[in-house]
């Protein structure tokens, strides 16, 4: 099946209501169309991928009435799939997620466990900190980082910190780095950080959130003089009113030490 730019077999996506596996079967009539190259279809009204030959030719019928026709077959070069076949990971459980949650199933929905962490450091190029599910702690936990509310990408928090461990966290195994894509430097002050199973959104350090708030503060004052500019140039001063002569603006600390 195609779901979502990759291909995933339909027994992996099997939930017992809106996909199921026939116990039994008197006859089954199965066609597969192959085409010049590997291709996505359109079958009963679901994104299907085309016949690729990877030594499966075998289990059709008509095996030999195919290299009667095509003697050569063999020696063309092997196709490559269409998109990437996955059969296990990140987009193999959210598309089975939501088929499940589609077909009513959302009771059944996996505990997630309590997650802790924070996310420690925010730039135009990266994000990093800690993620640690306290119920499962030896699975690493695989977070979804977002700007401005866009989805970036993926990372697991599996790097080893000598910091966790001595604080007692687990294996210390819980750390984290995304490096950013160029997009997410006009955003960076709008990341968010989700457990990628449920959204659950982690904290910010306090260094962190100043940080980025800090930036953003900068940003802006750095405009702020080239904007007055702008305007003193296009505004006239009223009659009868004195001229005043404009003041750096003067960069407001939001965090101090210690601030929450």
């Amino acid at each position: 099946m195609y779901v979502d730019g990759v291909l995933i077999e339909a027994h992996d996506l099997l939930n017992g209501v809106s996909i199921m596996q026939a116990e039994r079967v008197e006859q089954v009539e199965y066609f597969h169309i192959e085409l010049d190259a590997h291709d996505v279809i359109v079958a009963e009204g679901a994104l299907s991928e085309s016949f690729l030959d990877d030594d499966t030719r075998a289990m059709f019928h008509n095996a030999d009435e195919y290299r009667v026709h095509y003697p050569h077959a063999g020696q063309q070069p092997a196709q490559r799939f269409c998109a990437p076949r996955l059969y296990e990971g990140h987009a193999v459980e959210t598309a089975r997620r939501r088929f499940a949650e589609r077909a009513g199933l959302r009771g059944n929905a996996p505990r997630a466990g309590m997650l802790r962490g924070y996310v420690d450091f925010v730039g135009p190029d990266r994000v990093s900190g800690w993620a640690y599910n306290s119920d499962f702690p030896q699975v690493p936990v695989c977070l979804s980082i977002f700007a401005a509310g866009r989805l970036l990408g993926h990372v697991l928090a599996n790097r080893y910190r000598k910091d966790l461990e001595q604080a007692g966290i687990g294996s210390g195994c819980y750390g984290f780095e995304f490096i950013a894509p160029l997009e997410m430097a006009s955003a960076f002050d709008a990341v968010e950080v989700r457990r990628s199973l449920d959204g659950e959104a982690l904290n910010f350090t306090i260094e962190a959130g100043c940080a980025t708030r800090q930036m953003k503060i900068s940003a802006a004052a750095q405009l702020a003089p080239a904007r007055r500019r702008d305007a003193a140039k296009t505004s006239p001063t009223p009659i009868g009113s004195p001229a005043t002569a404009s003041r750096p603006a003067s960069l407001l600390t939001i965090c101090s030490p210690g601030s929450r």
